[in-house]
């Protein structure tokens, strides 16, 4: 009867195992994951406006746009910093070129924040009968954003910073705010034009990871986004589309992937209008290793210290509430 019993429960647990969910993706918090990408882009910005006689229009296009990416990705710590070494430089010689990206990425839960800065000098002009390569001409861009994933099911990691794997198919819609500033230099030291700009920014979007086979996956996403830009002491509304495919295919260890990306920004003022289409290519492989111990405490205890002040403010909040509706409700009473 005891043998019985025990077959039963055996069979009886088994059936619950079976019966579990799989886990809608697989996590790699505690693994180092160093990687390489080739970057390629295509930029241009659209500048038109109207002098009261005539509309004028400018282009500019940077000259190399081809970079090696380096990245690290641990925890809920991502950076990534793209030079571009001389062997993909364009004309190196009679073309003088330079350009630096550097990103970081912090996340907790469903939270990802994100901070920006690229910089580009040397560009082709085409404005009115100016036409050639201006090695003064430089960009700076500066920017911040933060998305909020609302689907525990969809793995934004996935995307982003390769610490997660999807194991099912899941999409999400997710709520994205940014800010960016620009500034365009037309000259040197001695001769300084420029322009600044502001853009502040709210962008819902919709991502979709589709899994083919275990270790293959396609993922698609459409963000559209609206806001508001600050230049030359006005404002003028600002908005953008943009749309994301990537193929990517994943082991325990090594992982591997190409991306495409196109966004098209659009600011209309009254005199003029200024765009920006800004499509890009990356090819990137990477491999996870197993980090020290001490590392992980480091970011576990990190992690505790955040999640607690956070906490700590929400009931400090909620206190606050419910003394103001008391209060409130006593001056009713009164």
């Amino acid at each position: 009867m005891k043998k019985i019993i025990t077959m039963m429960t055996l069979l009886m647990s088994l059936q619950v195992a079976a019966q579990l969910p799989e886990s809608p993706f697989i996590s790699y918090r505690y693994k180092i994951a160093p990687s390489i990408t080739y970057f390629d882009s295509s930029s241009e910005y659209f500048l038109q406006y109207n002098d009261g006689k005539e509309r004028h229009t400018m282009t500019l296009k940077p000259n190399t746009q081809k970079q090696l990416v380096f990245g690290l990705n641990y925890h809920l710590l991502s950076v990534n910093f793209g030079v571009t070494p001389g062997f993909m430089q364009v004309n190196k010689d009679t073309q003088k070129t330079k350009q630096f990206n550097l990103g970081i990425n912090i996340s907790s839960k469903k939270w990802f924040h994100t901070l920006n800065v690229a910089h580009r000098k040397g560009y082709f002009m085409d404005f009115n009968e100016i036409n050639g390569f201006y090695s003064k001409i430089s960009t700076l861009k500066l920017g911040g954003s933060t998305a909020f994933v609302l689907n525990d099911r969809f793995s934004y990691r996935s995307l982003a910073k390769n610490t997660e794997w999807q194991q099912k198919s899941a999409g999400s819609f997710v709520a994205n705010t940014s800010f960016n500033y620009t500034k365009l230099n037309f000259g040197d030291d001695k001769d300084k034009i420029y322009a600044e700009m502001y853009n502040i920014m709210l962008a819902p979007s919709y991502y979709y990871n589709f899994i083919i086979k275990r270790n293959f996956m396609i993922s698609i996403g459409l963000m559209v986004g609206t806001g508001f830009n600050f230049s030359d002491n006005d404002f003028d509304p600002i908005y953008e589309l943009t749309g994301h495919l990537r193929l990517a295919y994943n082991q325990e260890n090594f992982f591997s992937f190409v991306a495409i990306n196109e966004t098209n920004t659009s600011q209309k003022a009254k005199d003029g209008s200024f765009d920006d289409v800004y499509s890009t290519l990356r090819i990137g492989i990477g491999y996870r290793f197993d980090a020290p111990k001490k590392v992980n405490k480091v970011f576990d205890d990190f992690e505790h210290f955040y999640k607690k002040k956070l906490n700590s403010v929400n009931i400090f909040k909620k206190k606050e509430a419910e003394t103001t509706q008391q209060q409130r409700k006593k001056d009713v009473f009164i």
